[in-house]
């Protein structure tokens, strides 16, 4: 039997943490939206790029939520990998300007390799986190979309550099 990546999410007494928009109680059973349809695929995506992180601020959801959405970026069978992807970077660069101490630490020590979120070297040029989200909702299509990434000056050789 396939790993749940999303085992121990219901220990953590997100009644307790918050999120943009107000508590986190959502938060377990949103994510697991990721493993489902694509429409509750859709509702896990919003929920990273809306509530884990909001504007470049985190919260203290955005941490408890870290080691689950590192463990469904390595998982078989989810959708919307490229938003998980994302939606960790926009957390780390939140968490890094903000000085989160929480959130640092929960993507250090994920079981996922992501300590290269955490290099100053590695952090993407605001235009190009700002282009991923819209970018991210044509990633069936092999097309980069005229709203993506190189339209906003962001090109795939320099995507993630200083």
């Amino acid at each position: 039997m396939p790993h749940d990546p999303l085992e121990g999410i219901d220990a953590i007494h997100w009644d307790e943490l918050r999120r943009a928009y107000g508590g986190a109680e959502d938060v377990p059973d949103r994510l697991r939206g990721f493993l489902g349809t694509v429409d509750a695929a859709d509702d896990a995506r919003d929920l990273v790029m809306s509530a884990l992180w909001h504007q470049g601020s985190v919260f203290s959801a955005s941490a408890a939520a870290v080691p689950f959405l590192a463990k469904l970026l390595a998982a078989s069978g989810v959708r919307g990998r490229g938003a998980l992807a994302a939606g960790l970077v926009l957390i780390a660069v939140g968490a890094r300007r903000a000085g989160n101490a929480d959130v640092l630490a929960a993507l250090a020590g994920s079981s996922a390799d992501l300590g290269y979120l955490l290099r100053p070297a590695q952090r993407p040029r605001a235009s190009c986190v700002a282009a991923t989200p819209r970018a991210l909702r044509h990633e069936a299509d092999p097309t980069p979309p005229a709203t993506g990434p190189k339209s906003s000056g962001c090109s795939r050789s320099r995507r993630f550099s200083t």
